[in-house]
């Protein structure tokens, strides 16, 4: 799709209002505070483009949606690719949603730009991006692993890091497996949560065995290394 505002010099989304979905816009766009852009639209990855410039109100928000492939290629995640400078007040939104089973470790190209990075006017260093734009939303809360902001070679990406490793011990009773609430796992000897893209070990340390699946869960990785039988399920 193409959204055309040249001939009017222009287009202001306003507070309020969102622009999603894939295509191009062509002219110079600003987000006013308080609107919204959507890369791929809700709930979808996809590619979002400005033929010019585009300038970030301060308090605006980017929504992006990221599967399990980083580089995009088997599985589309949110891109916003501006052919002009991007101008970004101080500070801006990043919120990131998981599709097709969670994020994974990598990185994840969110924002390419031809022409310069601007921070309220000013050129902005390569490097981690921790004022600029700032990371909202849940998704940052649910996961242990490291999630960083960054600008070098034209584009803003956000880095992934690995969740630490955790072993299950149960609480003897729900034993229930979910997202960030019942201390159920120790890493090392420490109990601990579940949050997104830990790598989790089921084996002989525990004798909680029927483990009931509370939530919508996203390991990095499953192993089950023990000489008794675990049974997976939900209530």
């Amino acid at each position: 799709a193409i959204f055309d505002v040249s001939a009017v010099g222009g287009f202001t989304l306003n507070s309020g209002q969102s622009l999603g979905g894939s295509g191009v816009v062509t002219g110079a766009v600003t987000a006013a505070a308080s609107s919204q852009i959507i890369a791929g639209g809700s709930g979808a990855g996809g590619t979002l483009s400005f033929s010019n410039g585009l300038t970030m109100n301060a308090q605006m928000t980017n929504q992006f949606n990221i599967s399990s492939d980083p580089s995009g290629v088997t599985r589309t995640n949110s891109l916003i690719v501006v052919a002009g400078d991007l101008n970004i007040s101080t500070p801006c939104s990043v919120v990131i949603s998981a599709l097709n089973g969670g994020v994974k470790s990598g990185v994840y190209p969110l924002i390419k730009y031809s022409g310069a990075l601007l921070a309220d006017g000013n050129p902005v260093a390569n490097g981690a991006i921790t004022n600029n734009l700032v990371l909202d939303g849940p998704y940052p809360t649910q996961t242990h692993a490291s999630l960083t902001l960054s600008n070098f070679a034209g584009q803003i990406v956000l880095v992934v890091g690995s969740g630490p490793a955790i072993t299950w011990t149960g609480d003897g009773s729900a034993n229930k497996w979910d997202l960030t609430n019942g201390l159920d796992w120790v890493q090392g000897t420490t109990p601990t949560n579940f949050a997104q893209m830990d790598s989790v070990t089921f084996d002989d340390s525990s004798t909680n065995y029927v483990i009931n699946l509370a939530s919508n869960l996203a390991p990095a990785s499953v192993a089950v290394n023990t000489t008794n039988t675990y049974t997976f399920g939900s209530t």
